[in-house]
């Protein structure tokens, strides 16, 4: 008979296998999803389709299609109907054509995530100065993929708050990117606003090669340039009417020379936009729920790259130590940003 002391510890060990098998869990579905979506079956089963049609299509057993189709159902990735498969209706836009890569961008950004948190604890890396594919992976994954009919329509959606801002691109203004990354968001704003003109600043001469890329393919390089090195380092004053700092990849070291850069680049009357994090307080009040979860990690990501968490009142007060003024939140609903005026 087992003594009393090992029964304890080992329903102890049976908990806390319960927990581990959960994260292994959220590994193995997200794999099984970039799998899906990468062989082309998440995209045949838009449609009601049987796990025969399926298997004949990717070349696999039907046993083995049907392991797959039933833990995606188990999932809600797909449901069930009598002997056909389909896309359940949280899932099926995100195959839609008009959102271009947006689904894998997302899986191959929440892999290299994870591969960057798992190195943490044994070989840090930056996002500067770790694995290329990683840093790619991570860019490709924080904006919009500008060849989507979709995002162009989001981003379109995001300046509809910011009215003055909106009269100021479409007569024509100028656009400065500090750390435009792939350039995501910039070149939608470039298809929203035909006669605006941009400048992106990256340190990564890779990013700045598939920024330079995506212009050339989206037909609009003629109306951007991208400059690869320090956003310190710029120097075009007074030249550009609408500013946009992706501050939460510039470490506290950055950010002051950030400001000043933004600052001289603008003309008087010139915006700076500054798009928000979760707020910090979610890490106490609400750490245990999806959102506090989410921003645990980001926080983890973030912090090991030496970038301050900012919520936005201290975002405001870093806009206005720069000197910008009438500094305010504005928030959209999915994006929340910190807007300040040069004087």
């Amino acid at each position: 008979m087992t003594p009393p002391s090992t029964q304890e510890s080992l329903r102890q060990v049976l908990g806390s296998m319960v927990h581990v098998s959960r994260v292994v869990q959220g590994a193995e579905v997200h794999g099984l999803v970039r799998g899906a979506a990468s062989s082309g079956l998440l995209a045949a089963c838009v449609e009601p389709v049987t796990v025969a049609d399926l298997a004949t299509r990717l070349g696999r057993g039907d046993a083995l299609v049907a392991d797959i189709c039933q833990a995606l159902d188990a999932h809600g990735v797909l449901v069930r109907d009598g002997d056909r498969y389909q896309l359940s209706a949280g899932w099926e836009p995100m195959v839609d054509p008009l959102l271009g890569g947006l689904m894998d961008d997302m899986l191959a950004y929440g892999a290299a995530r994870a591969a960057m948190v798992e190195a943490l604890v044994t070989a840090p890396e930056t996002y500067w100065n770790g694995n290329p594919e990683h840093q790619l992976a991570v860019a490709r994954g924080v904006t919009l993929d500008p060849r989507s009919p979709m995002a162009v329509a989001v981003v379109r959606m995001m300046y509809d708050a910011l009215p003055d801002v909106c009269e100021v691109l479409s007569a024509g203004g100028r656009y400065l990117e500090l750390g435009c990354g792939v350039a995501g968001t910039l070149l939608c704003s470039l298809q929203v606003f035909p006669r605006m003109t941009a400048t992106g600043i990256e340190l990564s001469d890779r990013l700045v090669a598939e920024a330079r890329e995506r212009a050339s393919e989206l037909a609009v390089a003629d109306r951007v340039r991208f400059v690869a090195g320090d956003v310190a380092a710029f120097s075009d004053d007074d030249c550009y009417d609408v500013a946009f700092w992706s501050q939460f990849f510039f470490p506290t070291s950055t950010r002051a020379d950030a400001l000043g850069t933004a600052y001289r680049s603008l003309r008087h009357g010139g915006t700076l936009l500054c798009p928000l994090m979760a707020e910090p307080s979610l890490l106490s009040d609400k750490l245990h729920s999806d959102d506090g979860r989410d921003a645990a990690m980001d926080r983890l990501v973030h912090g090991s790259w030496g970038v301050p968490a900012r919520g936005a009142d201290d975002l405001a007060d870093e806009l206005e130590e720069a000197g910008f003024v009438n500094v305010r939140v504005i928030d959209r609903g999915f994006q929340r940003t910190v807007l300040g005026v040069r004087p």
